[in-house]
């Protein structure tokens, strides 16, 4: 038996990834298509399979290395394959960090060079204060600090062993904005490490339990949105009354084809004529350059729930797709989504984003712009109410809208046109050919 190379399979368009978890250990019998490492971009996550029966003989990779589409990522003596020139076997830090599927583990530290500090909002904390800043930080938090501008130098470190985390990234934005003194951010030697956080079993029983993959990326993900964006919410309601019964009406025949028709799948397609009509909500703003980016493509990302948080697949090209496409689509990366199978290529790319509620309840929310876009639209449950048709009040199903938008890019008045020729567009769907894109 030879032993053969498992390289980084392809990333879907992702430039660069980051290894996230190790998920085995040299000496490791593994078997096609069995998970090996847990890969990070800045919008998913993925799993690195092995392409082949054996047993693990040296990790190429560590938690924290960055790595590219065809790297080398272990060393496999495969079973009842031809021999290959042998790849010698490495003693790998990896294998120290090898840790079950289960357990998160922290990229290891990297030191960077410290800069001398320029004169800031922000006060710079002598070394030998706790909480004072080492400038380590983890690979999504450096590429985040570049983003933002910041200088890992002077930010003051709350996480564990002097590290950077991104809520002391925030803290200095919102400093920065005057949302909170600087001088709250800098702790001084008898703070707490973080002064907002205290410690809940001092008043009971409490459990500690780690994020996963998806909710951390999550949480970084909504954290550099929230700092960034300028967000206002515009809210409204459509009456899809006629347009239910004209679902309805189809529903059970397109079952019977395995496709799902839902509501969502409307309010995808309506979005291309309203997104057409109003650039600014299809486009990215460049801060550094002052310019924006009117995107000639319409790829709509929707947030599907899974046991392991949010994600978000891309349905490309929805303005050349008709309503039952789109609905097939949807059905397809859900079933994905909720069996851990997307792919970064299928969460790639997306010019608009929709969140839809609707199956669970609730009227109206504040979702968050997904970067680098402008504008997200969250979907409420419809629900029946008394509407004034000028004579009598009449039963009408109402659907309750949020649009979210970067107020840098989009102002309250164009914000409510796109929702006003969205609605329409939404309406006039009812009685549509549904395979006409």
């Amino acid at each position: 038996m030879a032993n053969e190379i498992v390289k980084i399979p392809d990333l879907g368009g992702v430039d660069e990834v980051v290894v996230l978890e190790v998920l085995i250990k040299v000496g490791d019998s593994v078997t096609t298509d069995q998970p090996l490492m847990s890969l990070e971009s800045e919008k998913a996550s993925m799993d690195v399979p092995s392409d082949r029966d054996g047993k693990v003989t040296a990790i190429l990779l560590q938690v924290g290395d960055k790595v590219r589409e065809g790297d080398a990522c272990i060393s496999v003596e495969a079973n009842n394959s031809a021999p290959k020139p042998e790849v010698p076997p490495e003693t790998s830090d990896a294998e120290a960090a090898a840790v079950a599927p289960q357990t998160k583990i922290t990229p290891a530290p990297t030191a960077t060079k410290t800069v001398a500090p320029t004169q800031q909002a922000v006060k710079v904390v002598s070394p030998a204060e706790p909480g004072a800043s080492t400038g380590y930080a983890s690979p999504t938090v450096r590429r985040l600090a570049r983003q933002l501008g910041i200088d890992l130098a002077v930010v003051p470190a709350s996480g564990s062993g002097g590290r950077v985390t991104q809520d002391d990234l925030v803290a200095v934005i919102q400093a920065r904005q005057g949302l909170v003194p600087a001088t709250s951010i800098a702790r001084s030697a008898d703070a707490p490490l973080s002064p907002s956080w205290q410690d809940p079993t001092k008043f009971g029983p409490c459990e500690q339990k780690k994020l996963g993959k998806i909710k951390n990326a999550t949480a970084k993900a909504m954290a550099q949105s929230w700092a960034n964006v300028v967000h206002v919410t515009q809210f409204d309601q459509v009456d899809i009354t006629a347009l239910e019964a004209f679902r309805c009406s189809h529903k059970d025949a397109l079952k019977a084809q395995s496709i799902r028709l839902t509501m969502l799948a409307f309010n995808i397609k309506a979005l291309v004529p309203a997104l057409i009509q109003h650039p600014n909500v299809n486009a990215s703003y460049q801060a550094s350059e002052k310019t924006r980016w009117e995107k000639r493509y319409y790829h709509v990302g929707f947030a599907v729930d899974t046991p392991g948080g949010l994600v978000v697949p891309v349905i490309q090209n929805v303005d050349q797709l008709s309503v039952i496409e789109i609905a097939q689509q949807l059905g397809e990366l859900s079933q994905k989504a909720r069996a851990s199978q997307l792919t970064p290529r299928d969460m790639v790319g997306a010019s608009f984003t929709v969140s839809s509620l609707g199956g669970l309840g609730g009227t109206y929310f504040t979702p968050i712009v997904n970067q680098p876009q402008s504008a997200i639209l969250g979907v409420s449950r419809a629900a029946t109410q008394p509407v004034w048709d000028g004579k009598n009040f009449q039963p009408r199903l109402m659907l309750p809208l949020s649009l979210s938008y970067d107020h840098r890019l989009i102002d309250g008045a164009e914000a409510m046109r796109f929702l006003n020729d969205y609605t329409t567009a939404l309406q006039a769907l009812t009685d549509c050919d549904l395979n006409k894109s």
